[in-house]
């Protein structure tokens, strides 16, 4: 599976750039928008149609309902505006571009609330998690903590593609054929409903990216039934962690650079990296 992920330029905001208040609708099938009201983090700006819409302030917040695409938003000068603390929701989209790439996201950080359980405290406090602590300190793996992140992005159930900041980013995957390119921060990318039939290429640090600490998070919902292939480029057992809402007996590959886990109906999900053979220190069961 190698699909190349596709990219949004960043757009230069001018008074002429329409820029829709906190709560606004906006129906066009074509065109730009910028997100510049940071009252929109409590309630978002919709956007609907094939429209390119750039981030443009700290805590900008969209809710995407068609195919549109995001980027970053650059001031007159070509530097990127702050946008730390950006949410952007694609669920139910038809597939959306996002693309992060040179964002200025340091600063503002998405509340926690506004996260999946998963990325909000809940692995740090789940009692029932067997982590491997002998091996994952004499390797010096890394597990999910309660870090705080600059961007949550929920992509849609159609074919997406993103590609991340240089700080930390969660994003949040469903069904459909999917491209994430993470940046140099530490990124959280989760799976907690169905991917049936889905096909993801994760890339966790793009290069020319610091090696950070990236977690690839599959809970019960993603691996209770069906069969999907997820590739994972980049990865680092002693950074990166595979955490697996699923019991080890279920997990075959260990040792390999293919994990195979066994669903409730005879099918399995499949992932794969691009030669890194996945050590146990490197896999947490949730």
């Amino acid at each position: 599976m190698s699909f190349a992920v596709e990219t949004v330029p960043p757009v230069t905001i001018t008074p002429d750039t329409p820029k829709p208040p906190a709560g606004t609708v906006v129906e066009q099938t074509t065109g730009t928008v910028a997100i510049t009201d940071p009252n929109s983090s409590s309630n978002p700006v919709t956007v609907r149609g094939q429209v390119i819409v750039a981030l443009a302030t700290e805590r900008a917040s969209v809710v995407l309902q068609d195919q549109a695409s995001v980027t970053i938003g650059k001031d007159a000068a070509g530097n990127p505006l702050a946008i730390g603390g950006a949410t952007i929701n694609a669920s139910g989209a038809r597939g959306v571009k996002v693309s992060l790439e040179g964002a200025n996201a340091a600063g503002a950080t998405v509340p926690p609330e506004r996260l999946p359980r998963f990325l909000s405290g809940f692995l740090l406090s789940n009692s029932n998690r067997s982590s491997l602590q002998s091996e994952v300190a004499a390797e010096g793996s890394s597990s999910i903590e309660n870090r705080s992140y600059n961007t949550f992005t929920q992509l849609s159930n159609g074919d997406d593609d993103f590609i991340g900041t240089e700080f930390n980013d969660a994003i949040q995957l469903y069904k459909g054929k999917d491209v994430v390119v993470g940046g140099g921060g530490s990124d959280a990318i989760l799976m907690d409903s169905s991917i049936n039939k889905s096909k993801k290429k994760i890339t966790l640090d793009r290069e020319g990216s610091t090696d950070a600490t990236d977690d690839v998070i599959l809970a019960k919902g993603a691996l209770k039934k069906g069969k999907a292939k997820i590739v994972i480029s980049d990865y680092n057992f002693r950074n990166d962690t595979i955490n697996l809402e699923t019991k080890p007996k279920k997990v075959k590959g260990i040792g390999t650079d293919e994990l195979k886990i066994s669903t409730k109906n005879g099918k399995h999900i499949i992932i794969e990296s691009d030669g890194t053979k996945f050590k146990r220190s490197g896999i947490e069961f949730i």
